[in-house]
């Protein structure tokens, strides 16, 4: 018997927890269409034009009056706004006192800056109206950019995995599986995984048509809130003689504490046997 060995992707390989990067992608695409129906939160940035600004021979200075700016640009922001203080005028604390409002914290998607073709930096103005009668600017002091360099770094693990199947004929099969991770790096976290699956393979549909079908039940258990009762059901299809198949998985938490709640998770794939 020639002996096959799937190609699967890591969602498939993890039971539908981990993500693909089509998956990362539909995430920021709903997250984005969040932030543009739901949310309805926008920032003018007025970007600063170093090259055309005016400054300082000597400190790299530059007045207000000599400051020049690239054309506004519009875009869709989470907001938060921090509580607002009192001072005084002129930093008397026998003076005038006065209500300022608080600074502005605020998250942007990497891929609207991209496609506005902008970049956010320390010393650009943020325009906000959050009373909805008056226009405030605020100055950048920390633009905390995320790049989306990939950095490499091996982390050290023992892991043992112990795996039993029960075999009730030559195509149906009860296989449980315990796995045990220990981080061994600074910052790694360390927890057990069990799975129990009932799988039949090789299921015939007419001449050509090859059915399997699994269902797995899993807990997952590591360091903070990483802990869930999982279902995960799994269907695939393939026809005689040809190396593909087509599945379809699905994931649904029975309980679970992991925030957010992952609640049900489904991905449809194309697998290759060689």
């Amino acid at each position: 018997m020639k002996k096959k060995k799937q190609i699967i992707d890591l969602e498939e390989q993890r039971m539908g927890l981990f993500m693909t990067d089509n998956s990362f992608d539909l995430d920021v695409m709903y997250g984005r269409n969040y932030l543009d129906t739901d949310n309805a939160q926008e920032v003018i940035l007025h970007k600063i034009n170093i090259l055309e600004s005016k400054s300082h021979a000597l400190y790299g200075q530059t007045k207000t009056k000599d400051k020049k700016f690239f054309t506004p640009v519009r875009l869709k922001v989470m907001v938060t706004v921090e509580d607002g203080k009192q001072e005084n005028y002129g930093g008397n604390p026998g003076g005038i006192a006065r209500d300022d409002a608080g600074n502005i914290r605020f998250g942007i998607y990497l891929k609207e800056l991209e496609e506005k073709q902008v970049e956010i930096d320390r010393g650009d103005i943020i325009e906000y109206n959050m009373s909805g009668q008056k226009n405030r600017y605020y100055e950048i002091e920390s633009a905390n950019n995320v790049t989306d360099e990939t950095i490499l770094r091996g982390d050290r693990y023992l892991a043992v995995e112990v795996a039993a199947t029960y075999n009730f004929r030559s195509n149906t099969s009860l296989t449980l599986m315990y796995w045990n991770d220990n981080g061994i790096e600074p910052g790694t976290i360390s927890g057990h995984f069990i799975d129990l699956v009932g799988e039949k393979r090789d299921i015939k549909l007419g001449k050509s048509v090859l059915m399997s079908a699994n269902v797995q039940l899993f807990i997952i258990t590591y360091d903070g809130n990483n802990d869930g009762l999982f279902v995960s059901p799994k269907i695939s299809f393939a026809l005689r003689d040809i190396p593909f198949a087509l599945f379809w998985q699905g994931t649904q938490d029975l309980t679970s504490n992991i925030i957010p709640d992952p609640g049900f998770q489904w991905n449809i794939g194309l697998a290759y046997s060689f």
